[in-house]
C-alpha cells in the first residue's frame, strides 16, 4: 500500500475519492456500470461511484436506507425516496459484486511475488456458515468461502485473496479448492482442512504451480504404493505400518490419484496424539457421527475412522528439501488464522447482522460489507511478528476454539478493530454537515417518517429516522 493510498483512505470518503481508489487499480466504474445494467430504465442518473458509496455506507452499518435517502438529497447526489433507493440498491447487486471482485483481481495481477527462499506465501482457505442473528429463518443461512493471504518475511502482511457467498444448502455450495473464484499464484502454499481434501481441488492448486498442505480425509482420495496405481492401500493401513508411539512424528510417501489417468507422489506427514487428546478427538467424532442413534455402536462409525482419531494426518506436495516434517506440521498450525478472520468479520464487522430478509438486498449488503473489510485491510498494512505467534496451540480444529479466543490470542485483532472503526468514521460524515444542511436533513427525514407512518408499516416510528438524527445533531 502506498502513502498516497493511505492518505486517500484517512480522509473523508467521497464519490470522487472512491472513484480514484478504483482507478488506481485499473477498475473503470463507468464501464462496470454499463456492463451490469446499473442505468437501465432509470429516470434520474446517479454516478456509479456515488451509488457504490451509498451501498458501502449501508453495508458498513453507518446509515439506514431512510437516512441514506436524506443524505443523498442533502449532498446533491440524487433526489430519491427511501423506497426508490432500496429498489436501486437491489438493482445494483451485480454492479457491486463486479466492482469488489475487480479489486481482488487487480490485487492479484499487480502483486509482486517475492523471490523464492526470502518469503513465505501462505493462503489459508476455509468456509464459514452464517445466518442473520436478528431475523433468521430456516433455510436462509449462507456460506462464506474465503481465502486469506499471509506473506511472511521480515514483516507479515495479510489481505483477502478471494471470497464468495453461497447458500448454505444445495448443489455447488460445498467446500472445494477448485471453486471458480479461487485464485492461486506460483509458489503459494495453500493450507486447508479435511473438507478440502479432494483430488479435483488438489489438482487445481497444482495447475496454478502452487503447493498444498491439507488435512487428510479417509475416503476422498485414492492412494497407492506404486506409480501405476495397482497396489492400492488405505490411509489407515499405511499409518498402522508406521507403528508410531505416543506423540511421535513420522512420514511416508504414497501415490495419489490426481485424475483417472495420472498418479502423483505425495508426502503423508503424521503425528500421533497423546492419549488425552486422542480421547477428546474420539468423543468429538462419536458426537458428530453417532448423533442419530446416540450410541458408539452406530454402523456408520468404522474402525478405521476411530483409529485415525489418534493421529494428525497431513498430505503435502512440498519436498523434504524444502520443508522438513516438523516444519510442515508447524506451517499447518497457521491455518488457524483464517478461523480468527471469521471471528473478526462476525464480531467486529457484524457480518451476520442483516437489516433485510429480501434475497437481493441481502446480497448487496454482504458485498458492500466485504468492500468495507477490504478498505479496513488497507488501513493496517504490514505487521511485525514471529511465526510462532500465528500458530494454533492444537495444530487443527480440535485445538483452541476460535469463538472462545480472546483478543490477545489474535495478533491482528486490535489492528482490524482500529482499521474498521477508522473506515466507519470516514463514512460517517454527519459531523461535517453545516447548520443549513442539518436542517434540510431533518426536514427530509421528517417527511420520510410521516410517509412511513401513513403506509401503516409494522416498524415503529420511534426507532427510525429523524429522532435518531436529532440526537446525533443535538
Amino acid at each position: 500500500m502506498t502513502n498516497e493510498d493511505t492518505l486517500m483512505i484517512t480522509a473523508d470518503l467521497t464519490p470522487e475519492k472512491l472513484n480514484d481508489w478504483f482507478s488506481k487499480r485499473n477498475v473503470n466504474l463507468e464501464r462496470l456500470a454499463v456492463e451490469n445494467n446499473l442505468f437501465w430504465r432509470l429516470r434520474s442518473r446517479m454516478s456509479p461511484a456515488a451509488m457504490l458509496m451509498l451501498c458501502l455506507m449501508w453495508g458498513a452499518g453507518v446509515y439506514t436506507l431512510r437516512e441514506l435517502a436524506a443524505f443523498a438529497r442533502v449532498r446533491n447526489l440524487c433526489k430519491i425516496s427511501d423506497v426508490a433507493l432500496l429498489k436501486r440498491m437491489r438493482k445494483a447487486r451485480r454492479f457491486v459484486e463486479a466492482a469488489v471482485q475487480a479489486v481482488l483481481t487487480a490485487n492479484i495481477n499487480n502483486a509482486v511475488v517475492p523471490p523464492k527462499g526470502k518469503s513465505l506465501q501462505l493462503v489459508c482457505v476455509d468456509g464459514t456458515r452464517g445466518r442473520d442473528r436478528l431475523k433468521h429463518k430456516a433455510g436462509e443461512g449462507f456460506i462464506l468461502h474465503y481465502g486469506f493471504r499471509l506473506e511472511i518475511s521480515d514483516t507479515i502482511s495479510c489481505q483477502t485473496e478471494f471470497f464468495e457467498f453461497t447458500a448454505d444448502k444445495g448443489k455447488g455450495t460445498g467446500e472445494s479448492l477448485a471453486r471458480a473464484t479461487c485464485h492461486y499464484r506460483p509458489g503459494d502454499i495453500v493450507l486447508a482442512d479435511r473438507g478440502y481434501c479432494t483430488a479435483k481441488g488438489i489438482a487445481a492448486v497444482l495447475l496454478a504451480k502452487a503447493n498444498f498442505i491439507v488435512r487428510a480425509c479417509m475416503s476422498t482420495v485414492a492412494l497407492a504404493c506404486s506409480a501405476d496405481g495397482k497396489d492400492r492401500i488405505a490411509l489407515a493401513q499405511a499409518i498402522r505400518e508406521m507403528q508410531l508411539k505416543e506423540e511421535e512424528m513420522g512420514e511416508t510417501k504414497l501415490w495419489m490419484r490426481e485424475n483417472p489417468e495420472n498418479w502423483r507422489c505425495i508426502r503423508i506427514c503424521v503425528q500421533r496424539r497423546s492419549q488425552e487428546d486422542a480421547e477428546i478427538a474420539r468423543k468429538a467424532y462419536w458426537k458428530q457421527t453417532g448423533k442419530s442413534q446416540g450410541r458408539r455402536g452406530n454402523p456408520s462409525i468404522s474402525e478405521n475412522a476411530i483409529f485415525l482419531c489418534d493421529y494428525i494426518v497431513l498430505i503435502t506436495s512440498l519436498s523434504e528439501a524444502e520443508f522438513s516434517l516438523d516444519e510442515i506440521l508447524k506451517l499447518y498450525k497457521i491455518r488457524w488464522q483464517v478461523e480468527l478472520v471469521f471471528k473478526r468479520f462476525k464480531s467486529i464487522g457484524d457480518l451476520e447482522v442483516l437489516p433485510t430478509s429480501n434475497t437481493q438486498s441481502t446480497e448487496v449488503f454482504r458485498m458492500s460489507k466485504m468492500l468495507a473489510f477490504l478498505l479496513t485491510e488497507e488501513e493496517f498494512g504490514n505487521q511485525e511478528a514471529e511465526i510462532a505467534k500465528l500458530e494454533n496451540t492444537g495444530i487443527d480444529e480440535d485445538g483452541t476454539n476460535p469463538k472462545m479466543a480472546k483478543p490477545q490470542d489474535d495478533f491482528f485483532w486490535r489492528k482490524f478493530r482500529l482499521g474498521f472503526q477508522c473506515v466507519l468514521s470516514r463514512l460517517n460524515q454527519i459531523q461535517r454537515f453545516s447548520y443549513k444542511e442539518k436542517d434540510r436533513l431533518m426536514q427530509f427525514l421528517y417527511v420520510f417518517d410521516h410517509r412511513e407512518r401513513g403506509r401503516k408499516r409494522k416498524r415503529a416510528v420511534s426507532n427510525i429516522g429523524w429522532k435518531i438524527f436529532s440526537k446525533r445533531c443535538a
